[in-house]
């Protein structure tokens, strides 16, 4: 049987989103101040670059380059959790069940192979 790994899901998803809204909104609040390059954020992943290279301070540098790593690692993590993995089930089992059908008293033996 193959499972998804829902922890790696949420926290792939609450990284890449996180990251890509903070650097969202700066770029919005920098565009508002008149440098249209700022939009370039809203892009996924290549944006906060090509934000940081368009501004060319090492400020915006380390904030782009640190979004886009924090983005890509989120878009990891999520497509990691929904490719899950292999689960080996079982089917196999014995149960002992109080009382037996028909009976006063007496137990039931429930083997499933």
């Amino acid at each position: 049987m193959h499972r998804s790994d829902g922890g790696l899901i949420a926290g792939g998803a609450i990284t890449f989103g996180l990251a890509y809204l903070v650097t969202g909104v700066i770029g919005t609040i920098d565009a508002t101040a008149g440098r249209s390059v700022g939009l370039f954020t809203w892009l996924p992943l290549a944006g906060p670059v090509l934000w940081a290279a368009g501004m060319g301070d090492a400020v915006e540098w380390v904030l782009g380059s640190t979004s886009a790593a924090l983005q890509t690692l989120g878009l990891v993590l999520l497509i990691a959790g929904a490719a899950g993995h292999d689960v080996e089930i079982d089917a196999s089992e014995a149960l002992v069940l109080p009382g037996a059908p028909g009976a006063d008293v007496g137990a039931t033996l429930h083997v499933r192979f």
